[in-house]
């Protein structure tokens, strides 16, 4: 009996099938690879924009003054940089304790609350929470508690700023006798007043190469309103 043997041709051409099948099967992997790390980044970006967008968001409704960024005014808007390394927004805020009944004194607790850019390992930024109350976590305990958290991080450039009311235009003469010489601009249209808070954030995947690629993942363009009195006698 006739024994028969591959060939040199046969052997190359099984070994070039298989190399071609054994390079799509590690395209195929690495590249699930590649969807699942960018998804799993795009996740925690998101998570930093909600973080961020929710604490500071009720941190600038809650509060009776802010601090910092002092006003400025609104042409000097576009020529301002981006926020360094440190606190970028200071607030104060009022709160009653219930453990004390009024008119005794010190039943409004006052609250100081900074928040601050701090430089990573990376080169993006990481945004902390620091707060000094007076009010205890225990009723009518002693104070003042003080606290600090990482919010967010993967933030690579930050601008925060809030402007001088812009003032009123004057008419020659009044439309009617029901109108006044001095016209206000619509708050719609105007968007000014130190009780705005305008920022803009850009957020980036916090990977250590996350600036050398210089992948701008999400910006966040807001502003945030004060709501808040300037009274600190009665809340």
């Amino acid at each position: 009996m006739k024994k028969r043997a591959f060939t040199i041709i046969e052997v190359a051409i099984g070994s070039a099938i298989f190399v071609l099948l054994l390079f799509a099967a590690y395209r195929l992997f690495f590249s699930e690879i590649h969807s699942i790390r960018t998804s799993l980044e795009q996740m925690g970006i998101n998570e930093n924009f909600r973080s961020f967008y929710s604490i500071f968001g009720n941190d600038i409704r809650d509060s009776n003054i802010v601090d910092i960024p002092k006003p400025i005014e609104r042409k000097e808007a576009q020529k301002i940089p981006p926020s360094p390394e440190g606190i970028f927004c200071s607030l104060k805020k009022q709160i009653l304790d219930f453990a004390i009944k009024p008119p005794q004194a010190d039943f409004i607790k006052k609250i100081s609350i900074d928040w601050r850019l701090k430089k990573a390992s990376n080169g993006t930024f990481e945004v902390y929470r620091d707060i000094v109350s007076e009010l205890s976590s225990t009723p009518g305990g002693g104070g003042p508690l003080q606290g600090s958290r990482k919010v967010c991080e993967g933030v690579k450039e930050l601008y925060i700023f809030s402007t001088i009311k812009e003032p009123p235009s004057q008419s020659i003469a009044p439309v009617s006798v029901f109108k006044p010489f001095l016209t206000y601009p619509p708050y719609s249209n105007n968007g000014t007043g130190p009780g705005l808070i305008h920022v803009r954030i850009l957020f980036v995947k916090t990977a250590k190469n996350a600036l050398q690629q210089g992948e701008t993942t999400l910006t966040l363009r807001t502003c945030f309103a004060k709501r808040g009195q300037n009274n600190w006698i009665n809340p």
